[in-house]
């Protein structure tokens, strides 16, 4: 691919393919979504529900979207390269939030976010 030696790519630098997009929603799904409808018209869009999706993310050579988090929960094995988005509407914080009294069961999610984030 192109990509391969890329340290961080924009969605809007991305040649004329499909690109597959879950319906799930949300905040990287909508600014995703309308940055390849918007600013690059020579994306199409292949939108699926979640389990399609996950499906051709292990299957296809379809360029996709993921966050840090879904990337720990998914296993795409040694079958794909993942590149971070430089747009800076992708880039967000956030935050967990939690009963104080719970903190030991946050305690291994907030451990394995201090492993993947700069926080």
């Amino acid at each position: 691919s192109s990509y391969a030696n890329k340290k961080e790519i924009s969605l809007r630098e991305l040649e004329p393919q499909p690109f597959l997009l879950s319906t799930l929603g949300g905040y990287l799904w909508r600014n995703t979504k309308k940055i390849l409808t918007e600013e690059n018209q020579g994306i199409t869009i292949v939108e699926n529900e979640w389990m399609v999706t996950q499906q051709l993310t292990q299957n296809t050579s379809l360029l996709s979207v993921s966050s840090l988090l879904a990337l720990e929960f998914r296993n795409d094995g040694s079958y794909r390269k993942n590149i971070p988005l430089s747009d800076p509407e992708q880039n967000v914080v956030y935050h967990i939030n939690y009963l104080i009294s719970n903190k030991e069961k946050a305690s291994k999610f907030i451990e394995w976010s201090k492993l993947h984030t700069n926080r």
